[in-house]
Formats: C-alpha cells, sequence, structure tokens
C-alpha cells in the first residue's frame, strides 16, 4: 500500500506544502481562506491522506557509544541528560536505545522503522546515516559537521572557533603551538569502524598554523586521560618546546596536565587550552581553561527539529549551528590572551 505524503497533497490541491501541513494539523495561528481550507481537506480526502499515527511519540536513539562509555565520559553523558531532560517536558518517550559498536552484538534496526523519530548521536559514516534515514525520514543528528545534505543536524561551529581561538594564540604568543588531539572514529551499520585524521579541532589547528606560517606540532590518540600522559611524553621529548598546548578534550588534557608536573618548573610549564568544559576542569592544578561546548542546546534543538518533522510542519533540512564560549582559568593564566569575538586583546 503507498501511503499519500503532504507533499502530494500539496500538489493536487495547488498550494503550498507548509499550508497543506499547517491545515491538516488545525493550527489555529495560521490564516488561511475557508475556501483553500475545504479544498485542501477534500483533496487530502480524495488520496487517502491518513495523518500520522501518535504511536509514534516514541523516539529511538542510535548512538556509538556503549552503555558503559556513555556513563564515563562526560561529554556524551551531558548530551544524553539534556536529551532525557527534552524529551521529558514535550510529554515523548525514550524507546530501547540502539547501540552500534564493534563491542556488542549488532541490535536490530527494525523499530526506526515504527517509531515517531530517530535522533543520531555523531560518529557514523555518511553511507550508516543515509541507511538510518531512509528508514525514518524523521531523523536529527546530533554533534557531526560532515553530516550528509538532506538530513537535520545540531552540532557546535568547533571548526570555526578553533581556527579563531589557534589564530589569536598565535598572534599572542609569536611562537609555535603544539595541539593534542584524537583521530576521528566513525561507525558502519555492521560495527565497523573507519579512523582517520579528518576530526574538525585538529584540521582547524592545522589550517590555522599554515595561515600563521609556523610548523605544526601535533600528537594524536586516543581521547582518555593515558592518551594525555603519552602525549605528555612525547612533549617532554621535543627538544625546543611550545609555550602553548590546545588538547582537545578535558580527559586528555587532564592526563597531560598530570604527567608534566615534577617534570617541569613552572617557568617551563605550557600554557593549556582545552575543551568541553566539564566539571573537573575547574579542579585540576592548575585550573583549566577550556572551551564550553553548548551540549544542553544540543538537546533542546534537537528534540525542537524532530517535533516539526514528526508534525509535518517543515519541509527542508535544517542545520543548527551554536557557537561554543572559551572559560578561562589557570592554565591559560593570562585572561586578556584571547576573546571569544575573534579578536586578541590588549
Amino acid at each position: 500500500m503507498t501511503v499519500t505524503s503532504i507533499r502530494e497533497v500539496a500538489k493536487a490541491a495547488g498550494t503550498s506544502f507548509a499550508t497543506v501541513s499547517r491545515v491538516l494539523n488545525h493550527d489555529a495561528s495560521f490564516s488561511v481562506s475557508s475556501e483553500t481550507a475545504t479544498r485542501v481537506w477534500t483533496t487530502a480526502e480524495r488520496l487517502g491522506y491518513l495523518k500520522p499515527s501518535p504511536l509514534s511519540q516514541t523516539i529511538q536513539i542510535v548512538t556509538t557509544q556503549t552503555h558503559a562509555m556513555e556513563i564515563n565520559d562526560p561529554y556524551f553523558r551531558a548530551i544524553r541528560l539534556a536529551l532525557e531532560g527534552q524529551v521529558t517536558q514535550q510529554q515523548l518517550k525514550i524507546g530501547t536505545t540502539i547501540r552500534i559498536n564493534q563491542q556488542t552484538s549488532l541490535p536490530s534496526l527494525q523499530p526506526l522503522a515504527k517509531c515517531g523519530g530517530v535522533i543520531v548521536i555523531g560518529g557514523f559514516t555518511q553511507q550508516a546515516l543515509q541507511k538510518l534515514a531512509a528508514l525514518n525520514h524523521n531523523l536529527v543528528v546530533i554533534d557531526d559537521p560532515y553530516l550528509p545534505p538532506m538530513l537535520d543536524g545540531v552540532y557546535a561551529d568547533l571548526f570555526g572557533f578553533t581556527q579563531r581561538l589557534v589564530t589569536q594564540l598565535y598572534q599572542h604568543f609569536l611562537g609555535p603551538i603544539a595541539f593534542v588531539g584524537g583521530r576521528r572514529a566513525v561507525t558502519e551499520l555492521n560495527g565497523k569502524q573507519v579512523v582517520d585524521d579528518q576530526e574538525v579541532r585538529y584540521q582547524a589547528y592545522l589550517q590555522a598554523t599554515k595561515a600563521a606560517k609556523q610548523p605544526a606540532l601535533a600528537y594524536l590518540d586516543g581521547w582518555a586521560a593515558q592518551s594525555g600522559e603519552a602525549a605528555a611524553a612525547w612533549f617532554l621529548q621535543q627538544k625546543s618546546r611550545p609555550k602553548v598546548v590546545v588538547v582537545a578534550s578535558d580527559p586528555l588534557a587532564i592526563g597531560f596536565i598530570h604527567r608534566l608536573f615534577g617534570q617541569l618548573t613552572p617557568q617551563e610549564f605550557p600554557k593549556v587550552v582545552s575543551f568541553d568544559d566539564s566539571e573537573m576542569a575547574a579542579y585540576t592544578t592548575p585550573s583549566l581553561s577550556s572551551v564550553k561546548i553548548p551540549v544542553t542546546l544540543f538537546g533542546i534543538n534537537a528534540i525542537r527539529l524532530l517535533s516539526e518533522k514528526m508534525a509535518g510542519t517543515r519541509e527542508f533540512a535544517t542545520r543548527v549551528v551554536l557557537e561554543p564560549k572559551l572559560i578561562y582559568r589557570d592554565s591559560l593564566l593570562a585572561t586578556d590572551t584571547v576573546s571569544n569575538e575573534g579578536q586578541a586583546k590588549a
């Protein structure tokens, strides 16, 4: 049986997608002539249009994170809590989370075709995202700036912010800057991981470094504190150590700083700026200057976009790009070094 879409009703009624959607959803704020409204309802009835069932106040979350990873990683834990808070406010439900990774047996994707909408939390290949969208077109992707065309998404502008931040640091410190980060891992629907060096903060660092005509000094490995400690060992081996290190996440930065203690004098200690602004950033020694990523707004905007898709009130794909903010603490020391507006302070 072929299901009639709002777009088909709009074409047959000789009016717009938005008009049909708002008429069929009884939008009281929408002003339309009785003639147009009657034509829309008559056409919808003739074509056998069925409004989507509220079965589907259920949302499925698809992620590459295991339950343990989600609990132990403050970044992904914050995203999950933000989503759950918004789902409760909107009186929706979350189905059993579908976790696709190399550590667990592959789950069935059948629930995706039956639920009201799907939220994907980053980390999938473009081909995987397209296959998920084919199962349910009510789909929003969180935290993936590389998502394919025609998909809704919410993510932070980490590339632009990192590029501006590194540029400001070069202007202020007039010397090489090191970068410590992890590699990007994206997952296929069969659980296979593809690892590359396309992580956005690293790519932004490379571009800003090239523009500043400085050498690229980067250490890429995993994302845990142990990798930060390994990066510190690499840093200590450098003949001419940079005065500034940009680190792609707080756990990495904490491992990095911990390993340097006792190895360097206070005068030799580099200035460190990190990303995530997790709870532990304020309690390290020195306290960690960190870029705050608005994960709460990930949840708010993802549920808003998904609700619009589920209600059929929007025709075009929408991206919400959020701006991070640098939180100054002791690891960067001089709070007049850089600004959040993209200009070096005097």
